[in-house]
């Protein structure tokens, strides 16, 4: 369930940019992160980004798993809700919905096979932290994962990454929001409705019918380390 802390946190961003969606780095440039976290911002395709800020955003929060403020449960709500989105409506999300489900299983695959014996989110965490990048710099999401989470382990006071985490979250959400794939909506509406489905409706009655391109689109990087063609 998405409180009205998480709803107003997402809208009264929308309402501060005069309307245009932003992908998380206008969020960090706020923050003042952005030279810092750029490359987790440019990667091939949507998918990657949420999957590697969710690995990333429960690497950070390991040890504080129960809410500690409104920005930490801000953060970890929308984090999780996105990689639900992923696993189980991935037609509900930029790109093919079947493109989606494929990233998805592969990183389930490489977790099952690199994450043997961790039978907690701490020894997750902790493992996925200690993974060494490959030298020819071709990364999987699960190694990205683990990449961020120990930069952002390095935002301190606690407060701030909260605050870093919670605006990113906020601000990719709804840009993840349009859609031309109206079916999913409408099943989902039938269904009960999501909060994707609300900022969907939202947005199109705003005249915003798709995201924004980003480098992420085409494939650029912008410096970011190169990605594992199997996810």
């Amino acid at each position: 369930m998405l409180t009205n802390e998480i709803i107003r946190r997402v809208l009264s961003g929308f309402k501060g940019s005069n309307g245009q969606l932003q992908d998380g780095q206008s969020a960090l440039a706020r923050n003042q992160l952005l030279s810092q976290f750029s490359w987790s911002c440019t990667l091939p395709t949507h998918i990657h980004k949420i999957l590697v800020w969710h690995i990333g955003t429960t690497i950070a929060m390991d040890g504080h798993l129960v809410p500690r403020t409104g920005d930490h449960r801000v953060a970890k709500t929308l984090s999780d809700y996105c990689a639900y989105l992923v696993a189980f409506v991935p037609y509900m999300l930029p790109g093919h919905g079947y493109d989606n489900q494929c990233i998805f299983d592969a990183v389930i695959m490489e977790a099952g096979e690199g994450l043997t014996g961790c039978d907690t989110v701490s020894n997750r965490c902790d493992r996925l932290m200690a993974m060494v990048l490959p030298s020819d710099s071709s990364c999987t999401i699960l190694q990205l994962g683990g990449k961020l989470g120990r930069e952002l382990r390095g935002v301190a006071p606690e407060e701030r990454r909260w605050k870093v985490l919670a605006d990113f979250w906020a601000e990719f959400v709804l840009f993840l929001a349009p859609s031309s794939n109206v079916e999913i909506h409408a099943e989902k509406l039938a269904a009960g409705g999501e909060f994707m489905t609300h900022l969907w409706a939202l947005l199109t009655h705003a005249g915003v019918l798709e995201c924004p391109s980003t480098t992420a689109d085409v494939g650029g990087n912008n410096g970011a380390p190169a990605h594992d063609s199997r996810v």
